[in-house]
């Protein structure tokens, strides 16, 4: 015997549709009719054995087959399916009603909102690891407006259970409504109160109050006892009290407890805090002021002076007021606290000195070459020198900055030497001076750069020194036979050496005059070439060459000759050839190009012979 079965029981929007399904069994193919209570449809013929149908009634219908069969006899059917057809979205807005403030690990809370005109479900949210009507997840639908929450740990950094809920139906959902279940308490502000108590006495200790707290813990070691509750106690200290710690946490009326707050209570301070006040002094000053942090514990403090200081007023407070006698030098200043227990606290002392201003540091500035200069000078500036006391050179004269750290200097023609002085003062007195030599010429040249090893007439040797402050100009001697080609007047020059060793000197001029002398020994050791081309004068002009360099060849007899230059690496930057037929015959090269610097001209003959000569381009 066949039978039908049909199932799809749900809710849509008017408008919508939705499928059912039904099942078929016996021998395919079937014939059935369902009806929706209304009207009858059918009847249908398929040989599958699940079916789909899609309905879309306008109000709420239950479906049911009303005849089946199949190729052999009549069948039974089975099951209905309810679509309940919704009109509109929820008509109003989701609330909560009721839920509690706090909770804890393990405990139910209860949640009701308003019950929602035209919702079916309630859709609740909260952390996965709480239960919402024992489903797990963290997500669980309802259709009435309650659900019960079995909370569960909370995730790392939240204070509380974070529990939303929507109103819904097919046509749509209400706005969003979330609340907070408080799970954990933040730890307590600074503890109110005196941090030294006495035996057998009492005190108030207070806190500030935490967000969320239904109350508060109050705690104490070694004896100490408690009377009232909330975020102000009085603290009972028993007899042999000296010390222990008084805490506070916030709780829960579930029994949860926050962290805790705490402070140390003695019977006597252990150490007093920093001493400030002016530590190093001038003999004969007053009215210099010394304290300590005061303590609420504390009930006197005791100040004592070193000798030729003495205390003017404030002894037993946590301030005095001082004066130095003439000729102080060094001691210690120190102060004890006695506690209200009576107890003294360990003496806190600090060194206070007598100092004259130290030298000035090292002075900046030119010491050479400051002929018909303004010059600027600068020591390191020091916290406490109130005047900085500059002494020029004779013939110069201090034009700006008199009395600070940094001056200007004025250095007239023809101005020769002298000693730059400064000298710090403050209230106690003034420091010895510190001095620089000045001198009006320049300085003595630096090192000679150059070649100390030439051939003979070796062309394009460069001698160069680092530019000296003040110098107006150079003057370079170079030995008999050798030429200054280029530079004389500068710092650095050129030269074509001659045949024998020598000094090249130089020294630096200023309209004040002349500086010392700087030299460097140049030998000679080889010529330009060892294998020189026989009858053959080779020649390079203009040497020192910007732009083009002719090359020059004179022969008895006709040859042919290769042409290279190379940089001071050996790298060829240039490569040629000539032809000669007898007599005089040149070529150009251009080296425009080319980066300044020395280079080498080699020109070599066909039979191995080569003549080279330095180039310099500038």
């Amino acid at each position: 015997m066949p039978t039908a079965s049909i199932s799809g029981t749900t809710e849509i929007c008017n408008g919508n549709s939705t499928t059912l399904t039904v099942v078929f069994t016996g021998t395919a193919p079937y014939t059935y009719s369902y009806s929706n209570g209304v009207t009858t449809f059918g009847p249908f013929t398929t040989s599958n054995t699940t079916e789909n149908i899609t309905v879309a009634p306008t109000a709420t219908r239950t479906y049911t087959i009303t005849a089946v069969d199949d190729s052999n006899c009549p069948g039974t059917p089975s099951g209905s399916a309810v679509v309940t057809v919704t009109q509109a979205p929820p008509a109003n807005s989701v609330f909560i009603v009721s839920s509690p403030a706090t909770g804890c690990v393990g405990n139910a809370a209860v949640v009701n909102v308003n019950p929602v005109i035209g919702a079916t479900l309630y859709t609740w949210t909260v952390f996965p690891n709480t239960l919402i009507n024992g489903q797990s997840g963290g997500v669980a639908t309802t259709t009435v407006p309650t659900a019960t929450f079995t909370l569960g740990s909370l995730p790392a950094n939240e204070s509380g259970w974070d529990i939303c809920v929507t109103a819904s139906n097919a046509c749509g959902q209400t706005n969003t409504k979330c609340l907070t279940i408080r799970g954990a308490l933040s730890t307590p502000a600074v503890i109110s109160g005196t941090t030294v108590a006495c035996a057998s006495s009492s005190g108030t200790y207070s806190t500030g109050t935490v967000a969320g707290a239904s109350g508060y813990s109050w705690t104490g070691t070694n004896g100490i006892t408690f009377s009232g509750s909330g975020t102000s106690i009085t603290a009972n200290f028993p007899s042999g009290f000296t010390s222990g710690q008084i805490c506070v946490a916030a709780t829960l009326s579930c029994g949860y407890t926050g962290p805790q707050r705490c402070i140390t209570v003695t019977s006597s301070v252990s150490q007093l805090g920093l001493m400030s006040g002016p530590f190093a002094v001038c003999p004969g000053q007053s009215g210099l002021v010394f304290s300590v942090p005061a303590n609420s514990g504390l009930s006197s403090y005791t100040w004592t002076a070193p000798s030729g200081v003495t205390i003017t007023s404030g002894q037993g407070t946590n301030s005095v007021t001082v004066s130095v006698a003439p000729g102080f030098n060094l001691g210690s200043m120190c102060v004890t606290g006695t506690s209200n227990c009576g107890i003294v606290s360990a003496a806190r002392c600090k060194t206070v000195s007598s100092t004259l201003p130290l030298t000035p540091g090292n002075i900046s500035g030119a010491s050479t070459g400051v002929c018909i200069q303004t010059i600027s000078y600068s020591v390191p500036l020091v916290s406490g020198i109130t005047t900085y006391n500059w002494t020029a050179p004779s013939g110069a004269t201090v034009v700006l900055g008199q009395g600070t750290n940094t001056v200007e200097i004025s250095y007239p023609n023809g101005f020769i030497n002298g000693q730059l002085c400064v000298t710090a003062q403050n209230g106690c007195g003034t420091s010895t001076a510190r001095c620089i030599n000045i001198k009006g010429v320049p300085g003595s040249p630096g090192v000679i750069s150059g070649p100390v090893t030439v051939c003979t007439g070796e062309q394009g040797l460069t001698y160069s020194i680092a530019a000296m402050f003040g110098a107006s100009s150079y003057t370079w001697v170079v030995p008999a036979g050798s030429s200054i080609i280029a530079g004389q007047g500068t710092s650095s020059i050129i030269v074509d050496w001659g045949t024998i060793n020598g000094l090249v000197t130089v020294t630096a001029t200023n309209s004040c005059g002349v500086s010392g002398t700087r030299t460097l020994n140049v030998i000679v050791n080889c010529k330009l070439s060892g294998n020189e081309i026989p009858g053959v004068l080779v020649n390079a002009y203009p040497n020192p060459v910007a732009s083009e360099l002719t090359v020059e060849v004179s022969s008895e007899k006709a040859n042919d000759y290769a042409l290279e230059l190379t940089d001071v690496s050996g790298r060829v930057v240039y490569s040629g050839q000539m032809n000669t037929t007898g007599g005089m015959k040149t070529t150009t090269v251009d080296v425009s190009t080319l980066s300044k610097g020395m280079y080498m001209l080699t020109v070599r003959s066909n039979d191995g012979f080569t003549n080279q000569i330095r180039i310099a381009v500038q």
